[in-house]
């Protein structure tokens, strides 16, 4: 019974990646075209940075927060190109 006792206190609970997953495929659904070159840098290295955690199984649901915070403010910071203007003829 000390064994198994033992046991259950060393079991971690799994972190939920859906927020994460989520958080990638909207990202990845964006057009950097659309967008200033600098304000789709900080989505791009945010980005990156969120499928290294989503990749790593054993990653924590803090690291996990943390990247989906980061994706979503950098999402949320996208500045739009203007529209270019066209020339009278």
């Amino acid at each position: 019974q000390q064994t198994l006792d033992a046991a259950v206190k060393k079991l971690v609970k799994k972190a939920n990646f859906t927020t994460i997953n989520a958080a990638i495929e909207q990202a990845e659904s964006l057009n950097a075209a659309d967008y200033t070159e600098d304000s789709f840098k900080a989505v791009s290295e945010a980005l990156e940075a969120a499928k290294k955690i989503a990749a790593n199984d054993e990653s924590k649901q803090s690291a996990i927060n943390n990247a989906v915070k980061a994706l979503s403010n950098a999402m949320n910071a996208l500045v739009l190109k203007p529209d270019p203007t066209p020339t009278p003829t």
